[in-house]
C-alpha cells in the first residue's frame, strides 16, 4: 500500500500504471523516499500520448505503429521506454552499422530490434532501475528489455560473403555449411541482449568510482556527473517522465542492442587473432524444438535452426539450463573449453548458488593483433612460437585455452580500474593491468571488453609448467594429475623457485607402490588416462602388477595379470576444479607429484634438493641427458635421465622432463642400518633397546600386514609414566609399568650420525652398556623378577638415550648449500616437574633423622581409592603450602650438536666438547632411507587391520612420511659429562648412567 502522502497526489491520475508500479516494486512505508511521486503533474498521459504531444517523436511512433503497439501503449500496460527523439533518428541513419539510411529502408526485423530493444515490460523511474526485487537497492545493472530472441534471428546463403564474416572458420561450422543452403543462425537462443545501465544508486550500492563510469565509456575522467544515467551505449538526457501505463526517459542516441562479448571481438579488425582462437570454441548447436518453435513464428520450413554456443564452463541453453557445455548436439566431445561462454547474452556468475545475471557481467581482456604479434613472436610468447615452430594454427587448442581462461574476468565490478590491483592471474598473483594497457573499451550485453596494446598471458606459459601445458602428447598423464590434484596455482607461483621433475608418459608406466616396499610382492602401477561414459571427462586409472627388479639391468618387471584402480572422481581437464574424494590412487597422485616438486632453487655444483614431500632428490646437472636420482634410484643406482630437448629454464626455476616419476628410499632408517655390516654395534643396540618395537599400538599409523622383515619397523621413542606426551587422569596418580610410544621420525626430514662398530668401542669404554649387558641380566636367574625389570629397564633407557642423540631434525648432505651451525637432537634435557599443595587436609609430612621434612603423603580422592603415594619435598611455604615432586618430568631443551659442513665433509662437536667426523666411504655417507606410515582408512580413529595382500593397493593409504640422510662417523656422540646432583642432592654421573627414575622409585618405597 503506498503511503499517505502518496496516494494523495496520485490517486486521481496513476488508474492501472500506479496500480502496476505497486505490483512491481512492492508497497513502500512512508520512511521510503520515491521522489517521482511528489513531482508528477496533475494530470498523466499514456505513453504514445505524450510522445505524439511532444512532436520530435516521429521516428519511434512510426515504429509503433508499424509494428501494432500503439493500442498498449496508448491505455493500457506497463512499460519504460528510453526514447530517442528525431534529431537522434537522423543522426543514426547517417551512420550505422546496418548501411540503413532511411526509415525506408528497414526491414521488419530491424523495426522490433529498434523499438524493443529500447523497452522494458515494467515501469522503472531511474531511482528503481538498480533495485531487485526484495526490495534490494543499488544492485542492478542489467535488465532484459523487450526485444526477444526471436527477433535476433541471422539468416544467410552458407556460401555468401555474408556467411564467411558471420560463421566461424572451424569444422563444426564449416560441416554445417556444406550440409545447409541457408543457415538460421541464434547468436544466442538463451535470449535476447538485455540492456545495459548504470546509475548512481548501483554505483554506490558496488562502492564504484564514477571514474570507473568514464572508463567504461571512453570519456575523460570527471564527465560523468553523479544524477547522469547511461543505457546501452546511450545517455538518458530527460529522465522519469511519468505516465499513466509506464515511464518515459528521453535518451541522447537511438538505443540499440549491444553485441555480446564473442561478437564485439569477431567484428573488430584489429583483435582478428584472439577472436580466431575464441571461434575456435563456437559449436552450431541444434535443437529440435527451438526449429519448430522458429518455423512456426515466421512460417518458414528450415530443417535446422541453429544455435550458436561455446565449449565452457559455464553456458547457458534454450531450455535456461546454466552448467558447463563440453558436448554438441551429437554427443561429440571437444579437446578444451573456455572459463565462460562468451556468447551467452544472459551470462551470470552463479552467486551462493542462485543466477545474478541482473547484478553483474563479465570482463574479457583483449589485444589487439600488434601486441599479440610482437608478444608471439618477440615477446613471453617466443618459446611457445618456437615449440609450434611459428604456427598459431597448428598450436593446440587445449593450449590456448589458457591464455583465453586468463583474461576472462568473472566480475566486472571486481574489474574496473579503481579495482585493477585486485585482478588476479592463474597463479592467484596480481595480473597488473593498468589503465594505459587499455586502448579502448566497448560494452557488450553480457560484458565489457578492453581492447589492450600488450598481452598478459598465463602464468603457465613462463612456469615451470611450460612443457606440461605444451607438450599434449608425451606429458598428458602428468598434466592431469596436476590439474585434478589442483596443483596448478601452487606451480605458477613466481614468489618461489622450483624444480620441477616431469615424468613422461613412458615413464607413468614404472610406478613403485611405496605401500609394498616392505610387502613380500612389490607392486608396479602402470598409470593411464581412460575415457569415461560422459564425453570430454577423462579420470587417471592405474593397473597394477607385481614386480620383481632385474638385477643385470636396473630395471623392474611386471609379473602376471594385473588389477585396475580406477579414479572415482571423474573430472575436467581444465580449471573446473572442485573438492576431491579421498581414494587410494589419489593418495599415491599426491605423493607422486610432492616427490616430483623441488621447492628450492637450483645451484650449479649443488646435488641434494629437498622436495615438497619433505625428501630429497639427487641430481647431477639440469642438461640434457643429466641424471636424477629418489631414495629408490639412488639405492639401486637407476638413475632417471633428463631427455633430449627436456630442459626448460623459467620464471620460477627449470622443467626438467625425466624417463619416470621420483620415488622415495625403499628402506626405513632401521633396514639402512641393519644392512652396512659396519653399523652391527649400533643396530644391535636399536633392538636390545625396544626402538624398533613393531607390537605397538598408534592409531592411524598402525601396518599389520605380512611384511618381508618382521625386525626393522619405524623407530619408535618408549615412554613410560612422567614421560612427556603421556598423563593420566588423576594428576598424581602413579600407574606401574605404564607405556607409551611415540616415533622418533614423525612426518619431517633427519639426519642421523651412526657410529661404527670401532666408534661404538668408544661408547663402551665410557660406560655405554652392550647388548650383552643387557641380555645377561635378562638371563641371570639370580636376580628377583622386579629388580631384574628395574635393571633391565634403566638400561634400555640408557641406550634409547644414546640412539636419540644421534638423530637430528633437519637433513643434512655432504653437499654445496647445506647450513653449518647448531643443530637439535631426540635426546632433550628431562626436568623434574613439581605441584604445590594448599589444603593441608590433603597431605601429612615425613621428617628424616635430622628433623627436616623430605617427603609428603599426598592423599588423592578418586573414584578409584587408595591411589596414593609418598613425594619428595621440594619446598614448605610460610603459609603451609607443600611443594613437591610430582614424580614426572618435562622436556627441557633439546641437547644440541654443532655441525660444520660443505661438499667436502662434514664434522661433529659433541654436547661435551667431542669431535666426530663422517667417515666418506663409499655407501656409509649421503644413504637415503625413509619411514612410512600406512593405514587401510585414512580417516580411521583405530589401528589398521590385516589385509590380504593382493588388496593392499585398494585398501593402504599412505598416511605421511619421513625423510632421513644418514652418514657414518668415527665417534660416538655424547650428550652429558661429569657429575650432577639430583634433587636429594646426592651426587650421581649423568652420561651412561640412570638417574631420571630415582625420584618416583624413592617415593614408591614410602607408603
Amino acid at each position: 500500500m503506498l503511503c499517505k502522502i502518496h496516494r494523495n497526489k496520485l490517486h486521481k491520475c496513476l488508474l492501472v500504471g500506479g496500480l502496476l508500479c505497486a505490483a512491481v516494486f512492492g508497497t513502500y512505508s512512508c520512511t521510503d523516499k520515491y521522489d517521482l511521486d511528489t513531482k508528477q503533474p496533475d494530470g498523466l498521459n499514456s505513453i504514445y500520448g505524450y510522445l505524439t504531444q511532444q512532436g520530435n517523436f516521429k521516428t519511434t511512433l512510426q515504429l509503433i505503429d508499424d509494428l501494432g503497439e500503439k493500442e498498449i501503449l496508448s491505455k493500457t500496460g506497463s512499460k519504460t521506454m528510453f526514447a530517442a527523439n528525431d534529431e537522434a533518428f537522423k543522426d543514426f541513419f547517417a551512420s550505422n552499422s546496418w548501411n540503413v539510411r532511411s526509415y525506408s529502408d528497414l526491414t521488419l526485423a530491424q523495426k522490433k530490434i529498434l523499438l524493443y530493444s529500447a523497452m522494458i515490460d515494467n515501469p522503472y523511474s531511474t531511482s528503481m532501475l538498480s533495485t531487485a526485487t526484495g526490495p534490494v537497492k543499488g544492485v542492478v545493472c542489467r535488465r532484459a528489455s523487450s526485444l526477444t530472441k526471436y527477433d535476433c534471428v541471422k539468416v544467410v546463403d552458407s556460401q555468401s560473403e555474408e556467411a564467411d564474416s558471420l560463421l566461424p572458420n572451424n569444422f563444426r561450422f564449416n560441416s554445417i555449411r556444406e550440409e545447409n543452403d541457408t543457415i538460421v543462425l541464434f547468436q544466442d537462443a538463451s535470449m535476447a541482449a538485455p540492456l545495459v545501465h548504470f546509475t548512481y544508486k548501483f554505483l554506490a550500492g558496488n562502492r564504484l568510482q564514477s571514474s570507473d563510469v568514464d572508463f567504461l565509456y571512453n570519456q575523460p575522467a570527471g564527465t560523468r556527473k553523479n544524477d547522469d544515467v547511461y543505457i546501452n551505449n546511450s545517455k538518458v538526457v530527460e529522465p522519469n517522465i511519468f505516465c499513466k501505463n509506464g515511464f518515459i526517459h528521453k535518451v541522447d542516441k537511438v538505443v540499440l542492442p549491444l553485441d555480446n562479448m564473442a561478437e564485439i571481438i569477431r567484428k573488430d579488425p584489429e583483435t582478428s587473432i584472439w577472436s580466431s582462437i575464441v571461434e575456435r570454441f563456437a559449436v552450431p548447436y541444434y535443437d529440435k524444438e527451438l526449429t519448430a518453435t522458429y518455423n512456426q513464428l515466421n512460417n518458414k520450413n528450415y530443417p535446422k535452426v541453429f544455435n550458436k554456443r561455446y565449449y565452457s564452463d559455464a553456458s547457458e541453453d534454450e531450455d535456461g539450463k546454466i552448467g558447463p557445455l563440453v558436448t554438441d548436439h551429437n554427443g561429440s566431445a571437444f579437446e578444451a573449453s573456455l572459463k565462460f561462454d562468451p556468447g551467452w547474452n544472459g551470462y551470470a556468475a552463479l552467486k551462493n548458488g542462485e543466477n545474478k545475471m541482473q547484478e553483474n557481467m563479465a570482463v574479457m581482456i583483449v589485444p589487439t593483433d600488434e601486441a599479440f604479434n610482437d608478444w608471439w613472436k618477440n615477446g613471453s610468447g617466443k618459446e611457445l612460437y618456437e615449440f609450434y615452430r611459428g604456427s598459431l594454427e597448428n598450436t593446440p587448442t587445449s593450449v590456448l585455452q589458457r591464455l583465453i581462461n586468463v583474461n576472462q574476468l568473472e566480475s566486472m565490478i571486481g574489474s574496473v580500474p579503481s579495482r585493477f590491483t585486485d585482478i588476479l592471474d592463474d597463479a592467484n598473483e596480481k595480473m597488473g593491468i593498468t589503465e594505459q594497457d587499455v586502448e579502448s573499451v566497448t560494452i557488450g550485453c553480457n560484458g565489457v571488453i578492453y581492447k589492450t596494446n600488450k598481452v598478459f598471458p598465463p602464468k603457465a606459459y613462463s612456469s615451470v609448467l611450460f612443457p606440461v601445458v605444451v607438450d599434449t602428447t608425451n606429458l598428458s598423464i602428468i598434466e592431469t594429475a596436476i590439474q585434478c590434484m589442483d596443483y596448478s596455482a601452487y606451480l605458477n607461483s613466481m614468489s618461489t623457485q622450483y624444480i620441477l621433475l616431469v615424468p613422461e608418459n613412458d615413464g607413468m608406466l614404472t610406478y613403485i607402490d611405496p605401500v609394498s616396499y616392505g610387502q613380500t610382492r612389490t607392486k608396479m602401477w602402470k598409470f593411464k588416462l581412460q575415457n569415461t561414459s560422459k564425453p570430454k571427462y577423462l579420470r587417471i586409472a592405474a593397473d597394477v602388477y607385481d614386480c620383481t627388479l632385474d638385477e643385470t639391468t636396473g630395471k623392474w618387471v611386471e609379473e602376471g595379470e594385473p588389477y585396475t584402480i580406477v579414479d572415482k572422481d571423474i573430472r575436467y581437464i581444465d580449471n573446473n576444479l572442485n573438492a576431491v574424494s579421498e581414494n587410494v590412487l589419489r593418495n599415491r597422485l599426491e605423493k607422486l607429484l610432492d616427490n616430483i616438486i623441488v621447492t628450492t632453487k637450483y645451484e650449479p655444483g649443488k646435488e641434494f634438493y629437498r622436495t615438497k614431500a619433505n625428501t630429497y632428490v639427487r641430481i647431477e646437472s639440469v642438461n640434457e641427458g643429466g641424471k636424477v636420482y629418489g631414495g629408490l634410484q639412488n639405492k639401486y643406482n637407476t638413475p632417471l635421465t633428463i631427455k633430449r630437448n627436456g630442459v626448460f629454464k623459467k620464471q620460477n626455476g627449470y622443467a626438467l622432463v625425466v624417463d619416470g616419476p621420483i620415488m622415495g628410499a625403499p628402506d626405513n632408517a632401521a633396514m639402512t642400518i641393519q644392512d652396512k655390516p659396519e653399523f652391527s654395534d649400533f643396530f644391535g643396540l636399536m633392538k636390545e633397546c625396544g626402538v624398533l618395537n613393531k607390537n605397538i599400538d598408534v592409531k592411524n599409523y598402525m601396518f599389520t600386514a605380512p611384511v618381508k622383515d618382521e625386525t626393522c619397523g619405524n623407530m619408535v621413542d618408549i615412554k613410560t609414566y612422567g614421560d612427556v606426551g603421556f598423563e593420566k587422569d588423576d594428576a598424581l596418580g602413579i600407574a606401574d609399568n605404564a607405556q607409551k610410544v611415540t616415533y622418533l621420525l614423525n612426518n619431517y626430514q633427519y639426519t642421523m650420525f651412526v657410529p661404527t662398530n670401532e666408534a661404538m668401542q668408544i661408547a663402551y669404554a665410557a660406560g655405554l652398556p652392550k647388548a650383552e649387558d643387557i641380555q645377561n641380566i635378562e638371563n641371570d636367574e639370580t636376580i628377583e623378577e622386579e629388580e631384574k625389570a628395574q635393571k633391565v629397564g634403566e638400561l634400555r633407557e640408557v641406550v634409547l638415550d644414546f640412539i636419540k642423540y644421534h638423530i637430528f631434525d633437519n637433513s643434512i648432505f655432504i653437499d654445496k648449500g647445506f647450513e653449518s651451525g647448531t643443530y637439535e637432537s631426540q635426546k632433550t634435557e628431562l626436568i623434574f616437574a613439581t605441584f604445590v599443595q594448599d589444603d593441608t587436609s590433603k597431605f601429612e609430612l615425613h621428617y628424616n633423622d635430622a628433623g627436616v621434612a623430605d617427603s609428603a603423603y599426598m592423599a588423592i580422592p578418586k573414584v578409584n581409592k587408595g591411589q596414593s603415594a609418598w613425594y619428595p619435598v621440594k619446598k614448605i611455604y610460610p603459609e603451609g603450602s607443600v611443594e613437591v615432586y610430582t614424580g614426572k618430568y618435562t622436556s627441557g631443551k633439546p641437547f644440541k650438536v654443532n655441525v660444520t659442513v660443505d661438499e667436502n665433509g662434514i664434522s661433529l662437536v659433541d654436547n661435551i666438547g667431542g669431535k666426530a667426523n663422517v667417515i666418506k666411504n663409499e655407501g656409509l655417507y649421503n644413504v637415503m632411507a625413509q619411514e612410512y606410515w600406512v593405514s587401510n582408512n585414512p580417516s580411521s580413529t583405530t589401528s589398521s587391520t590385516l589385509m590380504k595382500e593382493d588388496d593392499l593397493s585398494y585398501n593402504f593409504f599412505i598416511n605421511s612420511s619421513s625423510f632421513v640422510v644418514l652418514h657414518a662417523i668415527d665417534k660416538p656422540l655424547i650428550y652429558a659429562d661429569g657429575e650432577h646432583k639430583n634433587v636429594k642432592g646426592d651426587i650421581v654421573p649423568t652420561q651412561f648412567k640412570y638417574m631420571l627414575k630415582q625420584i618416583s622409585s624413592e617415593a614408591r618405597r614410602r607408603k
